[in-house]
């Protein structure tokens, strides 16, 4: 949420013709690299994939027609490069804390390195889980109060950095597809899906925190998370012990448990 967003330098020839050798010798997809004393993450373009940790969203947007959950088509290659180069510099011209891209070439692009620690770290292993889960939620209206949206609002992808959260990966970006509307709706969402599961909290108290966050949100998002709370609170009653049912139905569990709480305040 830092607004005063630093520019760093850009890479030198030589950085850039040892990030080439790097790439030519291992063929990893991520890496991250020391240059010269900088941490550095060089992303390569990868082919269209299969999303299987969206099939528990995909098949409950179809059942429920709530397209807010739906995923957005990835369509790889270039083009997600394109998207998320894009995105990166919209974002951070926007103010919002996102990794600085450092440079772009022919299937594969660098941005400054943002650590390697995740909100869903802190909430698995921290002590003061619900203040972490919390800046979360402030970090998503800061986003949306300047205008701007996300694109995969998962825990993991929000990184704890310098004291301040920085979000991860835009390979797509919903806005096109759903409209900022919906797409902001779907960052609230998304966040819940893939974070409440880990607290320690009552649904209840998680839901009176969330409503002081969303409260502040525009109203038509309001509107839509309302909408989607009254369809999703159901989930609520799945199995909410892991095994055997697995990590997907435990966190559809846990978001149908606080959406259920969320209704009763809006």
């Amino acid at each position: 949420m830092n607004s005063n967003v630093k520019q760093k330098m850009p890479l030198s020839d030589e950085q850039i013709a040892h990030i080439h050798r790097i790439i030519e010798q291992n063929q990893s997809r991520v890496s991250v690299l020391n240059l010269d004393g900088r941490s550095v993450v060089v992303k390569c373009e990868q082919p269209q994939r299969k999303q299987y940790g969206y099939l528990m969203l995909r098949w409950l947007a179809g059942v429920l027609r709530l397209p807010v959950l739906n995923p957005v088509a990835f369509h790889g290659g270039a083009d997600a490069q394109a998207v998320e180069v894009r995105r990166l510099t919209q974002l951070r011209a926007a103010g919002v804390s996102v990794p600085e891209v450092l440079h772009v070439a022919n299937g594969w692009f660098a941005m400054s390195s943002v650590g390697h620690s995740s909100i869903d770290a802190q909430l698995r292993k921290s002590d003061d889980a619900l203040t972490y889960w919390e800046k979360g939620l402030a970090a998503i209206l800061d986003v949306h109060q300047k205008g701007q949206n996300l694109s995969q609002v998962f825990a993991r992808n929000m990184m704890w950095h310098d004291d301040d959260i920085v979000f991860i990966d835009f390979e797509d970006d919903p806005a096109l597809t759903l409209g900022v509307v919906h797409a902001q709706a779907r960052d609230w969402l998304f966040y819940v899906f893939s974070s409440m599961w880990l607290l320690e909290v009552s649904p209840s108290q998680a839901a009176a925190i969330m409503m002081t966050y969303l409260k502040q949100d525009d109203l038509a998002v309001q509107a839509t998370v309302k909408k989607s709370c009254g369809t999703l609170a159901w989930l609520r009653f799945l199995p909410s012990k892991r095994k055997p049912w697995g990590r997907d139905v435990v966190a559809a569990q846990g978001a149908g448990a606080i959406l259920h709480e969320l209704q009763k305040l809006q």
